[in-house]
């Protein structure tokens, strides 16, 4: 132009909200809890802490990687000025070895969701047909080496409102993040060179469109010239390109803004539509850090949340 399930204990962020477009008398913070958090081999028990962590001495040396803890914070926030009103979710970790290099982690989960949703809000104020606007937030891989999690941006209209419009505005946002060092991987950390060549993300393309009918888009129905789909470099992973990439257990997910890409929309249906490669079939794209990790890692625990 936009997700998260399972059980939690909900609690009040003391310290866990930092700054942000929230960070204003009056919001409403609830945090949840996962009560376990998966490494790349299985399963490790974590006890979670709902205050803000101690930031402590910095380690010294390489970064033990241990399982973190991973958990959904949703925060409400009246409409106000020139921002509508808001119920954000975003994600926190806790546990890292590093108190430094989660404190950066933590900035990096937040900050995308905070600019995200503060164009939704700018965009969608003073609207008497919007109830408010929203992100969701889902952590889709969680292991020892990286963490990754989906935002997904849309409007709630008012009860009041007609038509099915609001499925027309959304949007998406993922973040992968190397929890050795606190950086988020880029298209280049994610890709080999060799898938961000022509050929290669013409393979990709090839591949991902196989039993989608709107990446696959019929001339005989369409209105205009078809242009096929297709993917440029500036088109992958990128903020705010129009496909999003996150890691799953086993699988890599593409979410795939069509409206954003230079081809035919086929309808308003297709405005977005979703693509999974198993970790084997997205391996030959994959560097291969990464395809390791979707190999071994296991069903991570969604946390919920609760009002």
């Amino acid at each position: 132009a936009a997700a998260a399930g399972g059980g939690g204990t909900a609690g009040t962020a003391a310290g866990a909200t930092g700054g942000g477009i929230f960070a204003a008398a009056g919001t409403k913070i609830a945090v949840t809890v996962a009560a376990t958090a998966l490494a790349a081999g299985g399963a490790g028990a974590v006890v979670v802490s709902t205050q803000g962590g101690d930031d402590g001495p910095r380690a010294q040396g390489p970064v033990r990687l241990v399982p973190v803890a991973a958990r959904v914070v949703t925060a409400n926030q009246p409409a106000g000025g020139s921002g509508a009103a808001a119920s954000q979710q975003y994600v926190t970790i806790s546990g890292h070895s590093d108190p430094a290099l989660e404190k950066k982690i933590n900035a990096a989960l937040r900050a995308a969701s905070d600019k995200g949703l503060a164009t939704y809000r700018s965009e969608y104020a003073g609207r008497e047909d919007v109830q408010e606007v929203h992100s969701t937030a889902q952590v889709t891989l969680n292991t020892k080496r990286y963490l990754s999690v989906a935002y997904g941006f849309g409007v709630t209209p008012t009860p009041d409102s007609f038509g099915n419009w609001v499925k027309n505005f959304t949007s998406d946002s993922a973040v992968v993040i190397d929890l050795s060092n606190g950086r988020q991987l880029g298209v280049g950390d994610i890709f080999t060179a060799a898938t961000l060549q022509p050929a290669g993300l013409s393979r990709l393309a090839g591949v991902l469109k196989k039993g989608n009918d709107c990446l696959n888009p019929d001339a005989a129905f369409l209105s205009e010239p078809l242009k096929p789909f297709r993917i440029r470099p500036a088109d992958l992973h990128r903020p705010g390109s129009a496909i999003q990439v996150t890691l799953r257990p086993r699988a890599l997910a593409f979410k795939i803004s069509v409206e954003g890409l230079d081809m035919t929309m086929s309808s308003q249906a297709c405005q977005i539509t979703s693509a999974t490669l198993a970790a084997d079939q997205a391996a030959p794209f994959l560097n291969p850090d990464v395809a390791k990790e979707l190999r071994a890692a296991t069903p991570t625990p969604s946390p919920s949340t609760t009002p």
